[in-house]
């Protein structure tokens, strides 16, 4: 299936007609978490209404279902070991990540990331140089041990302070 757009999940949102839940208060939220999946909306809004966290469900705040997060965790096992540390930089380097700080934080060239970054986008874990959505973001994220993060934004921020970057990104890429 392919992805559903805001309209279309106000619209699965509310024909569900469940107490608490309002597809105009969660379309976007859901289309930003799940990516428009489907599987991923209907699992999300599952686990949203036996957490009992429909009434007091606050923007942002989604839960992430138990079988999406295996689903997940299975698609990023498949990758390559190349494609999985381009999407750990990604993740680290969050909305700085872009091709040319990637390649400096790898210490290759630009070139080396083409067949790794054509996986991960056939992975649907990429979308041009954004996580396709927040679920796949997070798996990845939780999945670069704290002794790895820590050297791995310290690369992204002397990576930044190469290319200038911005000076708020670069420091809390220090921290």
């Amino acid at each position: 299936l392919v992805p559903l757009g805001v309209a279309e999940l106000v619209e699965l949102v509310d024909s569900l007609a469940v107490e608490g839940l309002s597809g105009a208060v969660l379309a976007e939220p859901l289309r930003r978490h799940t990516g428009g999946n489907p599987q991923f909306v209907l699992e999300t809004l599952r686990t949203l209404q036996l957490e009992g966290q429909a009434l007091a469900f606050q923007q942002g705040a989604l839960p992430v279902p138990a079988g999406v997060g295996a689903l997940i965790e299975r698609r990023l096992k498949r990758l390559s070991a190349p494609a999985l540390k381009l999407a750990r930089v990604a993740a680290i380097a969050a909305g700085d990540f872009s091709a040319p700080l990637a390649a400096a934080v790898l210490g290759g060239d630009v070139l080396d990331l083409a067949d790794p970054w054509a996986e991960l986008e056939a992975a649907q874990v990429l979308v041009d140089k954004a996580f396709a959505h927040d679920l796949v973001y997070e798996a990845v994220r939780a999945g670069v041990p704290k002794a790895i993060a820590r050297p791995l934004h310290a690369g992204v921020a002397a990576a930044l302070e190469a290319q200038r970057g911005a000076a708020a990104s670069i420091a809390q890429h220090w921290l």
